[in-house]
């Protein structure tokens, strides 16, 4: 059958978020990876590694923004 959800929350100190948080995923075999854009413009520019995560992940990548209180 399908495999039990899992989260995996962890802190690595990285000059290239991007980098790591791909290497990461592909480390986990990760299926969905979240990130939070509250504070970025709609679109990511060119370069941002949040743009550069949403073209080089090989899994689902989801961009969530915190409700506002």
């Amino acid at each position: 059958g399908p495999s039990p959800l899992r989260w995996d929350v962890g802190a690595t100190l990285s000059d290239d978020l991007a980098k790591e948080t791909l290497a990461w995923s592909a480390r986990q075999r990760a299926r969905l990876i979240a990130l939070d854009a509250t504070g970025l413009p709609a679109r990511p520019r060119f370069g941002h590694p949040h743009e550069q995560i949403l073209r080089d992940a090989t899994c689902d990548v989801a961009l969530y923004r915190a409700a506002r209180p």
